[in-house]
């Protein structure tokens, strides 16, 4: 794995020689399967029962991905060799959700009655399984920047490395100042994820350094796989964040759209930023941080401050701008809508702000744990009670009371 030959080695000693549950969590695109599966194949030889995957992304619906884990498990006898000899097996569980708690009973009691079962884990958010371990996986380094900068140490920096081969374009001994000082700038603005360089490289040789940081820098829709590039999971970027985007709570949301304006704040100043100090808004901002939306670092007197890589900044100004084209759209005359919140039920309040925030009838029914037709007869008696004849005017009409909604 280019670039990570470190982290590879890290993971792999400490899960050969231990037992103990391993968490591999960071931002999105970081490249936790990739890791993962590279650990599992290293370890082959170690674990005589075999090295078993459930990719739990793989089965949406949560009552059938319940039915496969479960069958998985059941599929996994402990063993009775009394000398201990073969005993060991490894479980990889792919994109694990701690908020799906069945999957997670099933688990936890397997691993009760398994002690020779080992145990490695992607996830998107900070979580603790077991009593285990997190493995916190960074972006890859970086070439510095700056005049100072060599071309040593450019093209020794992971990030370089992996988009020079990918991109298997420029031949290296005659790359310009030029065109590093602009690869460099790219791969800052991708943040070093291996996912946004994955998507970047086919581009490099088709528009050049400089065009390319241009319009990377102008939005996030350029880096997809109609560029050639080829991702297992995500087709775009910005579908990976959307997806992650679309897992949050409504109120969770709307947190990190308001945050999105702002460069670098502390816990105090993102409470200042939402207009709020509560335990709920807390609670939501702590969910940020675990879930990785938002980046820990410490100033000079080694207080945290929170801060966005740039993709998931693009990215959340991005949805404000869809949020705000929304809202700003106008009304058919001679619609009169109800302005105030009670006209709603607190479900129907659910209803409106999801479908304000751009989710599909099926995309509600999921999120709220409703049967489709359920969510469909919601969003009628929403538009009947506000009088609306579209979408588009709900979303104006939640985007107008919001502070009512929460007040």
């Amino acid at each position: 794995m280019v670039g990570r030959e470190k982290e590879l080695d890290e993971l792999s000693r400490s899960i050969a020689s231990g037992k103990d549950p391993t968490v591999v969590t960071g931002p999105i695109g970081c490249g936790k399967s990739r890791l993962a599966l590279a650990v599992a194949h290293e370890l082959e030889e170690v674990f005589p029962r075999g090295v078993h995957l459930f990719d739990c992304a793989s089965v949406a619906d949560s009552q059938e991905r319940l039915r496969a884990f479960a069958a998985l498990a059941d599929q996994h006898p402990v063993p009775s060799a009394p000398d201990g000899a073969g005993r060991r097996a490894l479980l990889l569980i792919d994109n694990y959700d701690s908020a799906d708690q069945r999957v997670t009973q099933v688990l936890t009691g397997l691993l009760a009655r398994d002690p020779d079962l080992s145990l490695l884990v992607t996830s998107r958010e900070t979580t603790s399984l077991y009593q285990g371990r997190i493995y916190e996986l960074q972006p890859l380094a970086l070439p510095p920047k700056g005049p100072d900068a060599t071309a040593e140490e450019f093209f020794a920096a992971p990030a370089t490395q992996l988009l020079m081969q990918r991109a298997c374009s420029f031949p290296l001994p005659v790359v310009t100042d030029e065109d590093r000082a602009a690869v460099t700038e790219l791969l800052h603005d991708l943040d070093g994820l291996p996912l946004a360089i994955e998507f970047a490289a086919p581009l490099l040789r088709i528009l050049g350094a400089e065009p390319l940081h241009r319009r990377v820098r102008s939005g996030l829709g350029i880096l997809s796989s109609g560029s050639g590039s080829v991702s297992l999971r995500h087709s775009s970027m910005r579908e990976a964040l959307e997806g992650h985007y679309r897992a949050l709570p409504v109120e969770a949301r709307r947190i990190l759209l308001r945050l999105g304006d702002h460069e670098e704040f502390t816990f105090d100043g993102a409470r200042e930023i939402i207009g709020e100090s509560s335990e709920r808004v807390d609670h939501f901002l702590l969910m940020l941080i675990e879930r990785n939306f938002l980046r820990v670092s410490h100033d000079p007197q080694h207080r945290p401050t929170f801060t966005f890589l740039n993709t998931m900044r693009s990215f959340v100004r991005e949805k404000v701008a869809e949020r705000n084209v929304r809202g700003g759209l106008s009304f058919h005359r001679g619609s009169v809508m109800h302005d105030h919140p009670s006209i709603l039920t607190p479900r129907q309040r659910q209803v409106a702000e999801l479908v304000a925030d751009g989710l599909t009838n099926r995309e509600i029914s999921k999120h709220l744990g409703i049967a489709e037709w359920t969510a469909i007869n919601h969003v009628r008696e929403v538009m009947r009670r506000l009088q609306c004849t579209s979408r588009i005017q709900v979303a104006n009409w939640v985007n107008r009371n919001l502070e009512k909604l929460h007040g």
